[in-house]
């Protein structure tokens, strides 16, 4: 049984940015490609919510085992995508949705393992990443609790919804790099630039199905 369908949300007009962060590049690579690669490397499962660039996603994706989701109404705001992708990945199969961003580039396979594993050991309650005091994406929503995605609206995440239940927490200072700026852009130039002098690898598949 495929435990975990996973929700790459990439439908955000990235109005403060001024142009789509899902192909800002990281190594050479665009950052959909390697969000949607990360949540791979966890289930065979992923839905990737596109907005107005779907197509283009789809073209990054090309190759890939994930399905790009068409969520043309995507200008209602982050709840929306989040359903839309619940939604088209909901299955008698699965147990629980993982949700991640497609611009947190300094995720890596060893942080969606200790999530993952956290949750498998009480598969009932919500797991998230904590970093900065917050509780947020990447998280793990059980099934059981799809109701609850009915009650955002906007631009509202999961962060409400998790901060209203007993949710297990797993520090994840690297889940607190994204990207929403021009200075964003360029923090994450540096940690390009960093990881290039201490030839650090770039994320990787993981083996936890």
């Amino acid at each position: 049984m495929t435990e975990l369908a996973a929700v790459v949300l990439a439908a955000g007009a990235s109005s403060r940015l001024g142009r789509p962060k899902p192909f800002e590049k990281l190594h050479g690579r665009s950052l959909i490609r390697l969000s949607t690669e990360l949540a791979l490397g966890v289930t065979s499962r992923v839905i990737v919510v596109a907005g107005a660039e779907y197509d283009r996603i789809a073209r990054e994706l090309t190759g890939t085992k994930a399905r790009v989701l068409h969520h043309r109404l995507s200008n209602e705001g982050l709840a929306s995508s989040v359903r839309a992708g619940a939604n088209a990945a909901d299955s008698a199969t699965i147990r629980a949705w993982l949700f991640l961003t497609c611009d947190q580039y300094r995720l890596r396979p060893v942080d969606l393992d200790s999530l993952v594993r956290a949750w498998r050991e009480d598969p009932d309650r919500p797991f998230a990443a904590r970093y900065r005091e917050i509780l947020g994406i990447p998280a793990i929503w059980p099934i059981r609790l799809r109701n609850e995605l009915d009650k955002l609206q906007g631009d509202r995440g999961l962060g409400g919804l998790l901060r209203a239940r007993e949710t297990g927490a797993v520090d994840m200072p690297t889940a607190g790099f994204d990207l929403d700026t021009e200075a964003d852009v360029e923090a994450l130039r540096h940690f390009e630039n960093r990881m290039e002098s201490d030839h650090a690898p770039l994320p990787g598949p993981m083996s936890l199905r």
